[in-house]
């Protein structure tokens, strides 16, 4: 799998293959430089909130609309 992250925050999470998506976001979490990591992930996206929610993350705070679509 691969993703994308920055600062204390994971931003992107695509695995390739079933179960891998926990590979990636201990990997990326491995590589940040801090204490706390901040994940994002769209409300929609039930089990990508599942797997974190079983990684250890809690829903700490929800935005409306992250993201716009034209």
């Amino acid at each position: 799998g691969i993703g994308k992250a920055s600062g204390n925050t994971i931003h992107a999470v695509a695995a390739v293959a079933p179960g891998a998506g926990s590979d990636v976001v201990k990997a990326l979490a491995g590589v940040l430089n801090t204490d706390e990591v901040r994940l994002v992930v769209a409300l929609e996206n039930k089990k990508a909130m599942a797997l974190y929610e079983r990684l250890g993350f809690v829903q700490t705070r929800e935005v409306s609309r992250w993201y716009k679509i034209f």
